[in-house]
């Protein structure tokens, strides 16, 4: 088996963190550098890499949030695996590290969104106890973004 090891974000990692989500990650749009920097600020233990060989192929970002009714949500908000380290635990490792964390911190519920088309990480969180509560939906308008905005382009 494969060895790897999950650790704490440094800012060291940003570049590399970025080029993961960009390229593996299945939404809509890259993850900007300054809101990973602005999210590591605000949480410092919200996201975790896991290395390989001494290179990191993986990250999850997770962090916990107050709701309006004073009880604690943990949001894991996104997690992307190089394709050459997955099915060898990485995901549910990095997953288990931030719900392990979620726990300290008294969250009493974990949510995340999963793309329709990602059925990997969908049987990846159902076998870590995720259950489908909710459809999020969208719907391409032609005008509201401007030109070069890539926000709605998907990857072919």
């Amino acid at each position: 088996m494969a060895s790897f090891k999950i650790r704490l974000f440094e800012k060291k990692d940003a570049d590399v963190v970025v080029k993961l989500a960009r390229d593996y990650a299945a939404f809509d749009r890259a993850m900007p550098k300054d809101w990973l920097l602005s999210t590591y600020k605000k949480h410092p233990n919200s996201i975790r890499v896991a290395e390989a060989g001494g290179k990191i192929v993986g990250f999850a970002i997770g962090y916990q949030t107050k709701t309006p009714m004073g009880t604690m949500w943990g949001n894991i908000e996104l997690m992307a695996v190089h394709p050459n380290h997955r099915r060898i635990g990485i995901g549910t490792k990095l997953v288990e590290t931030l719900l392990e964390e979620f726990e300290k911190a008294d969250v009493k519920q974990a949510y995340l969104f999963c793309p329709a088309t990602a059925k990997d990480a969908k049987e990846l969180y159902e076998k870590l106890g995720f259950e489908v509560n909710a459809y999020h939906m969208r719907r391409k308008m032609r005008l509201g973004y401007p030109a070069g905005d890539n926000y709605l382009e998907t990857k072919s």
